[in-house]
């Protein structure tokens, strides 16, 4: 949905610029159309601006489904349901403006709203139990699995983590290296199916080769 939001943004503002271009280009055909081609640009201006603003909307309700709802360091489950829940409201209201099949997804994710999140209620006791152990808010070891999970190149995960490790001092290491161990601990489906697929890929392949072997084999008889 979002690169085909993004080809029409990029179309919309192809045409702006091109009507830009012809206005800004002197000569007798721009004078003696110069009220038509005014009144398309101001059209083709709203359009790009329509366009680009809902590829904008789309691009961040992807990133707080990916980085929010369905990331290992992400808030509570209440937060996360309610959020998910938030962001297919939002896509279902642009589904006119996306291509077909937005719609079965957005279904699909209603649906297996509870399969997508099934993780998150025993991560939540994991982090609560850890808090208990290490006798920190468990909004502290939230934000220390927040910042591991930032980019190294990331400053804002640097300097939340100097901020933290003055406020924790001596423990700061080891409640740091408990969350990291915890946060391996979480399964993720994707990556399941991902390296079952790889692995299977290959047999599959294989398989098909067989197949057309034979096909050929029997249709020279």
């Amino acid at each position: 949905m979002l690169r085909y939001l993004e080809t029409l943004a990029d179309a919309a503002l192809t045409k702006r610029i091109d009507l830009e271009r012809q206005l800004a280009t002197p000569g007798q055909r721009r004078d003696q159309h110069k009220g038509s081609l005014l009144a398309r640009l101001r059209l083709a201006r709203a359009k790009a601006a329509k366009a680009t603003a809902w590829y904008d909307d789309l691009a961040l309700l992807r990133r707080w489904l990916r980085e929010d709802s369905l990331s290992v360091a992400g808030p509570d489950y209440a937060t996360r349901r309610a959020l998910l829940d938030f962001v297919v409201a939002q896509v279902q209201a642009r589904v006119p403006l996306a291509p077909p099949g937005v719609k079965e997804v957005c279904q699909s994710l209603q649906f297996q709203r509870e399969t997508l999140l099934a993780f998150v209620k025993p991560w939540d006791e994991a982090l609560a139990a850890l808090a208990v152990q290490a006798e920190v808010p468990v909004a502290t070891v939230r934000e220390l699995l927040w910042v591991q999970t930032r980019s190294q190149k990331s400053s804002r995960r640097w300097q939340r983590a100097a901020a933290w490790r003055q406020q924790l001092r001596g423990r700061y290491h080891a409640l740091s290296v408990a969350v990291a161990a915890l946060a391996q601990q979480v399964v993720r489906a994707s990556r399941v199916a991902e390296n079952l697929n790889s692995r299977l890929r290959c047999y599959f392949f294989c398989a098909g080769s067989w197949v057309r072997a034979i096909g050929r084999c029997c249709s020279s008889f």
